[in-house]
C-alpha cells in the first residue's frame, strides 16, 4: 500500500514525465546509449561460439548491430575463454567502433568462512585486477565497468542456503568497492565505473540509492557513471523504477534499464515473447533513457542469430527500438474464486467487476496478464469469455466460432473480448487449463497442472488449454 502523500508524487511524476516524454519522438529515443550484454551460457559454460558468430556474420545482424555502441561482457566470460576468441572479439569491437564493458562484482570477501562467499556481486580481491589485466594483455581497451548489485547483496539479500550474507552498511560498502575499482583503475585509469541495482528488491529505494551514490562518490571520488535498473517487474514495479530514476537524476547519474526476457522460459521463442511484453511495460513508463540495455543471462535463447528470428536474441535489440515496442503493453488478467465453491472460477479485467465480486464473497487470486491489442509481432489470437445467463458459468474460448454459437444457444450471452493471448498450441506463454464438470454442466479454469490433473475423472471432462498467456 503506498501512503497518501507518497501515492499523489508518484501519480503526479508520472504524468509529467508522460506528457514530456511522448512529445519524443522515437528517433530520439534511440540516441540513448544501446548496450548489449548477451549471455554467456550455453551447450558450454562460457560458450563463445555465439560470439565468434556475431564477429564473423557481420551481414545477420546488420540492422541491430548498427544500434549498439557499447558491448558488454561477464568476468567469468573473460576469465574462461580461450585468449584467441577474447583477442578476435576485442579486435572486432575496435574495428566496429563499439565500446568494451565488463559486468563485474564488485565486493571482496576473504574464505569461506566469512561473509559474501557465494553470494552473487562478491568475488576474491585478486580477481578484480587479474581480470583487468587479462583484457589489457589481449588487446582490449576497457572503457566501462558495470557493478554487480553491490548495494543489493551487500546490504539487503538474505540468503535461504547456507551462504552468509554481510547485511553491511553503506559506508562499508562502499568502501569495500572502492578498493576494488582502484584495483582496475590501476590498469584502466579513465574507465567509467556505473552500477545495476534492483530498485524492487531494496526496502526503501528512494532513501537507500541517494545515499549510496553519495557514499560511492565519497569513497572512490567520483560519482556513479551510470545506473541500470534490473527490473522485477513485481507489485511495486512502477514505484521502485520511478524512485530509481529520480535518485539517479537528483545524482546527474545516466539511468537505464535492463531489457531482458524471464528466466524460467523453456525456448528461445518463449523467453524472447517475455522480454517483448516486458520491453512494452517498460517504455510504458515513458521516461527518457539515457541507456538501454539489451542483455541475456539465462539459458535461453540459445541463438544469436539471425536478427530476423524472433528466437535470436539480436532481434530484441530490433523490437527495443521499433514502433511496437511502444504499443500498449500486457494489462492485468483478474482470477476470482467463490469462497462456498472453490471450483467457480471468474476470469476478468475489469477492476469494477473484481471489487463488485469481492464484496459479494469472491476471493482475489493471482493476477495474470493479456494483451489489450493485438500485435504484429506475435501471433496472436482474440480470447472471448461468456457467462451463462442462468448458471453463471463462464466460458473461455478463442479461435472457435463453432464453439461460441453453440455456447449462444445453450444460454450463454453474447461473446466479449477479453484481449488477445498466445495459441494454445504456443510454447510462449502461461497455460491456462480448462476442464467442464459433466454433473454440474460448469467450467474449471486453472493455471497450475497439478491441480488440474488432480480433478476426478468420473466427474470431470479435461478439455486441455484454453489459450497462454503472457508472463513477465
Amino acid at each position: 500500500m503506498i501512503p497518501g502523500g507518497k501515492y499523489v508524487k508518484v501519480i503526479c511524476l508520472v504524468l509529467l514525465l508522460g506528457s514530456s516524454a511522448q512529445q519524443r519522438s522515437l528517433a530520439e529515443e534511440r540516441e540513448a546509449l544501446q548496450w548489449f550484454a548477451p549471455s554467456e551460457f550455453g551447450p558450454a559454460n562460457p560458450d563463445p561460439r555465439q560470439f565468434i558468430q556475431l564477429i564473423r556474420s557481420p551481414s545477420a545482424w546488420e540492422k541491430a548491430r548498427k544500434y549498439v555502441r557499447v558491448f558488454e561482457v561477464y568476468t567469468s566470460f573473460v576469465n574462461k575463454v580461450p585468449d584467441e576468441v577474447l583477442r578476435e572479439l576485442f579486435a572486432y569491437l575496435a574495428d566496429q567502433q563499439i565500446q568494451l564493458a565488463l559486468e563485474s562484482p564488485i565486493l571482496s570477501m576473504i574464505s569461506k568462512d566469512q561473509c559474501g562467499w557465494g553470494v552473487e556481486g562478491y568475488g576474491p580481491p585478486q580477481m578484480f585486477r587479474r581480470t583487468a589485466e587479462r583484457v589489457k594483455n589481449l588487446g582490449g581497451r576497457l572503457v566501462y565497468v558495470a557493478m554487480d548489485e553491490p548495494l543489493f547483496y551487500g546490504r539487503d539479500f538474505t540468503s535461504k542456503d547456507n551462504r552468509i550474507a554481510c547485511h553491511d552498511s553503506i559506508a562499508e560498502l562502499a568502501r569495500n568497492a572502492a578498493r576494488n575499482v582502484a584495483e582496475i583503475r590501476q590498469i584502466f585509469p579513465d574507465v567509467q565505473v556505473g552500477d545495476i541495482e534492483p530498485a524492487e528488491g531494496l526496502p526503501n529505494a528512494e532513501v537507500e540509492l541517494p545515499e549510496w551514490f553519495a557514499a560511492f562518490e565519497k569513497a572512490t571520488g567520483k560519482r556513479l557513471a551510470f545506473f541500470h535498473a534490473d527490473v522485477l517487474f513485481g507489485a511495486d514495479f512502477v514505484r521502485a523504477q520511478l524512485d530509481a530514476y529520480k535518485a539517479a537524476g537528483d545524482a546527474h547519474i545516466a539511468f537505464g534499464f535492463i531489457f531482458n526476457g524471464n528466466g524460467a522460459a523453456k525456448s528461445g521463442r518463449a523467453w524472447m515473447q517475455t522480454a517483448f511484453a516486458r520491453t512494452q511495460r517498460i517504455h510504458a513508463l515513458r521516461l527518457p533513457l539515457q541507456h538501454v540495455v539489451v542483455q541475456d543471462w539465462d539459458m535461453y535463447p540459445e541463438e544469436f542469430l539471425p536478427e530476423t528470428s524472433e528466437s535470436a536474441l539480436t532481434n530484441l535489440i530490433l523490437y527495443v527500438n521499433s514502433r511496437s515496442a511502444y504499443q500498449s503493453p500486457a494489462i492485468d488478467l483478474f482470477e476470482l474464486t467463490n469462497t462456498d465453491d472453490a471450483a467457480r472460477r471468474i476470469l476478468t479485467t475489469s477492476v469494477d467487476e473484481v471489487n463488485r465480486r469481492t464484496e459479494n464473497g469472491w476471493r482475489r487470486g493471482g493476477v495474470r496478464l493479456i494483451f489489450p491489442a493485438k500485435d504484429s509481432q506475435r501471433d496472436l489470437v482474440p480470447v472471448y469469455r461468456q457467462i451463462n445467463m442462468k448458471s453463471g458459468d463462464q466460458l473461455i474460448t478463442t479461435t472457435s466460432v463453432e464453439e461460441r454459437n453453440d455456447a449462444l444457444r445453450r444460454g450463454y450471452g453474447e461473446p466479449r473480448l477479453l484481449g488477445y493471448a498466445y495459441g494454445a498450441s504456443d510454447l510462449a506463454g502461461k497455460p491456462l487449463r480448462r476442464a467442464y464438470d459433466v454433473t454440474r454442466k460448469a467450467h474449471f479454469y486453472t493455471f497450475f497442472e497439478e491441480e488440474y490433473l488432480a480433478l476426478p475423472r468420473d466427474r470431470w471432462s479435461l478439455e486441455g488449454v484454453a489459450a497462454r498467456f503472457p508472463y513477465y
